[in-house]
């Protein structure tokens, strides 16, 4: 659907500067993740569409109806619509408040997307961020599909720790990975697909997919962090990520995160031909200042000695002319120079 590329929380007006969230800030950040969830919902609540699952305990699409535009977003799918905005960063990337980064630029780009083309809005978007797998239960998908009012999936390639419930959701993103690749070479049934369920509350978070069908060379494929967003199961949110994905990253995302970093080089060489244009013309006023001050000290030179530049002795016509019009730029300099010292307090005529 769209990419937004230099993501910031400005909408590239440069209104605010780059800053670093204080304590206090990210408490207030926390506090509002924590009030904003109870709003969530957690199940498939889309009238206009519906899945069929095959019949087992791995998640696999049998069968959509109505379901004909899935979106991807990412601050960086068969293209029917793209759109894209350079917006200014504002703050650091800080795991857990990443919405508070990138939820602006992003929904201001849905927000365009109603207005241009409101046939092309999608009935639900993939998230490069977490859902409900996240400290507070309220992540990047979560946050974007409550504010935009449209079903989301959390899609992440980053694992978030969430304490105090069992060792694997305890884990580190490096463990996490070692644990998934165990997981899924003593469970071949489950395809790719580990389910993130917390040890002590029962709850489950969200799931570790290995769901390219694409080969990957070098071995196991790290896996990709779904969850629920906003008016969406889990079960649903793994089908449609498998039925999108290509590669680790699922399509739609994938395809925003290119389209991103190539708006990016785009702009990185607008900015580098402005630059040697900018050198260029600091050179052309550079050498043009010193041709006037050297005109100008043969001037000077003139009159304090009578000494001057033989010009009739230049055969061409044309060169001559040239010479004389820029030692005429020297004379002209001088009288003006003269013209404003005599006026000025600051100097003194003296014999």
């Amino acid at each position: 659907m769209a990419d937004s590329n230099s993501s910031g929380s400005n909408g590239g007006d440069g209104s605010k500067s780059y800053s670093i969230p204080t304590g206090n800030q990210k408490k207030e950040w926390a506090e509002q993740q924590t009030i904003l969830k109870t709003n969530l919902v957690l199940k498939d609540d889309h009238p206009d569409w519906s899945v069929t699952l095959k019949p087992d305990a791995t998640y696999h699409l049998e069968s959509a109806k109505g379901l004909r535009y899935i979106g991807g977003v990412d601050l960086s799918f068969i293209v029917v619509y793209e759109n894209h905005a350079k917006v200014k960063l504002t703050l650091p990337y800080i795991a857990g408040y990443l919405a508070f980064r990138e939820v602006e630029p992003l929904l201001a780009l849905i927000e365009t997307l109603r207005t241009d083309r409101p046939d092309l809005e999608p009935q639900v978007i993939l998230v490069d961020g977490c859902g409900i797998l996240h400290p507070r239960g309220f992540g990047l998908a979560s946050h974007l599909g409550l504010l935009s009012n449209i079903p989301t999936i959390g899609c992440s390639k980053n694992f978030l720790v969430i304490h105090d419930d069992g060792p694997v959701l305890g884990a580190s993103p490096t463990e996490i990975k070692v644990i998934f690749r165990e997981f899924v070479a003593n469970n071949p049934d489950a395809q790719g697909l580990m389910l993130l369920k917390g040890d002590i509350t029962g709850k489950v978070y969200g799931a570790a997919l290995s769901a390219a069908t694409t080969k990957v060379a070098g071995g196991a494929q790290n896996p990709i962090f779904v969850s629920i967003g906003h008016k969406m199961s889990l079960e649903t949110a793994v089908a449609l990520v498998r039925a999108c994905s290509l590669y680790r990253v699922p399509e739609p995302i994938r395809q925003a995160d290119l389209k991103s970093r190539t708006e990016i080089k785009k702009w990185c060489m607008e900015q580098q031909k402005c630059l040697a244009s900018n050198t260029m013309i600091s050179k052309i006023v550079h050498y043009t200042a010193d041709a006037v001050l050297v005109s100008a000290v043969l001037a000077g030179i003139k009159r304090s000695t009578g000494l001057s530049v033989a010009t009739d002795k230049i055969e061409s016509e044309d060169i001559r002319g040239y010479v004389n019009k820029y030692l005429t730029v020297g004379e002209w300099v001088v009288d003006q120079g003269t013209a404003f010292m005599s006026t000025s307090k600051y100097f003194e005529r003296k014999r």
